[in-house]
């Protein structure tokens, strides 16, 4: 018990995630594919986690101690993939329903119809590069806390990770994959028109899968850090927000979302960031070493 005192906030969240996981796997071992293999992988995980904090006298370098932090984060596609292996055990793809819902809502189906108003070369790329944009902006605003705010960069972190976890076991709860999907060729896809399609396509490729589309992460995620943002580091909001409203409408061009996941990114977004905050709060009750681990704030 003493060990895990040498745990910060971050530690704990991941190693509760994995062991939940693990849990779930156990218990349906029968109806996930490669159920030995996850459940490798999180033994795997713990080993590391574990591990951690038998260096933490170590980091002596600012890089050493942003990645003792901020080390989930380069998971998160990982984890997000497994979702694919975990969403069918309570229900079969709900995409139908959610299809029916954006053509009863709206009278068209806005994944189709988006693309059809605005086949233009110059807006498929711009579309596509807002799309792209999503790996990169919670790389950049984690590193902008690292520097300006170091005293909150812990729990920062925690709010991110956490928020990320809640989605993957919503998408694991509600499998919904997406037009890009559910739709047959060739309404299913929008022609290449430059380098950021390709840099989307070749994302697809490596990490995309058929999975994870309602709420829409991309929004929920971007919105949360929008929401961090203000008041204390506005710098970061006026950059933030036109990339939202840009990464939202991409989502939907590029056929990865229906309208309605949109939507579901929005509202969920302050309910996940609220119950992210309040299991920060818990940890910390616990006497964890919560927001002065590793780093010195």
């Amino acid at each position: 018990m003493k060990y895990f005192k040498r745990f910060n906030a971050i530690d704990l969240l991941l190693l509760s995630y994995v062991i939940v996981t693990f849990c779930f796997i156990f218990v349906f071992y029968q109806r996930i594919l490669d159920a030995n293999l996850h459940l490798l992988f999180r033994v795997a995980f713990m080993v590391l986690i574990f591990s951690l904090p038998l260096f933490d006298k170590f980091l002596k370098i600012p890089i050493a101690q942003f990645f003792r932090i901020a080390y989930p984060l380069i998971f998160i596609s990982f984890f997000y993939s497994e979702t694919d292996a975990f969403n069918n055990v309570f229900f079969q793809n709900l995409d139908y329903h959610f299809a029916r819902f954006d053509s009863i809502l709206f009278g068209f189906q806005p994944s189709l119809a988006f693309y059809n108003s605005f086949p233009y070369k110059w807006f498929s790329e711009l579309m596509n590069f807002s799309y792209f944009s999503y790996y990169f902006l919670i790389a950049i605003f984690s590193i902008y806390i690292f520097i300006n705010d170091k005293s909150s960069f812990v729990k920062i972190i925690f709010y991110i990770t956490c928020s990320f976890l809640i989605y993957y076991i919503t998408f694991i709860i509600i499998p919904v994959s997406g037009p890009q999907y559910f739709f047959e060729p060739p309404h299913n896809q929008i022609p290449d028109s430059g380098i950021f399609r390709w840099l989307v396509k070749w994302v697809e490729m490596i990490g995309e899968r058929p999975t994870a589309a309602f709420p829409s992460s991309h929004v929920g995620i971007v919105l949360i850090l929008i929401i961090i943002a203000l008041p204390k580091y506005l710098k970061t909001w006026y950059w933030l927000v036109p990339f939202f409203i840009l990464l939202s409408l991409s989502t939907v061009y590029v056929k990865a979302h229906y309208a309605i996941d949109v939507i579901g990114g929005i509202i969920s977004a302050p309910v996940v960031l609220w119950l992210s905050k309040n299991l920060f709060i818990l940890f910390k009750k616990k006497n964890l070493k919560t927001a002065y681990a590793t780093i010195d704030c």
